[in-house]
């Protein structure tokens, strides 16, 4: 009789480990074309926030923006989900036309997004944010029906605020969360 063969147990599809020493940038921000203009602005006064001296030896902060950053000849979806996983942190920048986008992209970045955030929460008992939500002119009633509902609260942005200060608020935090991870 044939011995048989004991198979390795089975991973989970659906968690995600990422490896620190591939994360290239600080921000993925998701967003729709209509706001291409808002999200390049961020992008800059994040890097120009982030070189501050005030922030010491750290090097400035870069942002992946599918305007400026995306490989050629690569497929949509890999590409997304590979710098996702090069990023620190996930923003999105939720306006009305974000809401209105039917494209799916911003849905499917979203999608991804928590499943990274979940992985990298599930053996933890302190919540690591990945997740950073931007609402821009929107009211809560706008995505009452909708999976940004639950990333209301955690919003960093307030519809009165400049881009410029957003950039600042998006620095602070990410200094604050990654010296946090890096303490025992």
């Amino acid at each position: 009789m044939a011995k048989r063969k004991i198979s390795p147990p089975i991973s989970d599809p659906w968690l995600l480990q990422r490896d620190p020493s591939i994360i290239k940038f600080a921000f993925f921000v998701s967003h729709v074309a209509e706001d291409a203009d808002d999200v390049a602005e961020l992008k800059s006064e994040i890097n120009a926030y982030s070189g501050r001296p005030g922030r010491g030896t750290r090097p400035a902060l870069d942002c992946f923006l599918d305007i400026h950053n995306w490989p050629t000849a690569k497929r949509g979806a890999a590409v997304i989900c590979q710098k996702l996983l090069q990023s620190s942190f996930f923003v999105f920048w939720v306006t009305p036309a974000y809401l209105k986008n039917e494209r799916g992209w911003v849905w499917m970045e979203l999608a991804y997004a928590e499943l990274i955030e979940q992985s990298a929460n599930l053996r933890t008992m302190d919540h690591q944010p990945y997740i950073v939500p931007i609402f821009r002119k929107v009211a809560i009633q706008d995505v009452e029906r909708t999976p940004l509902l639950a990333h209301w609260q955690e919003n960093l942005g307030r519809p009165d605020i400049a881009v410029k200060e957003i950039a600042q608020r998006l620095v602070d935090f990410y200094d604050q969360e990654t010296s946090q991870r890096e303490t025992p």
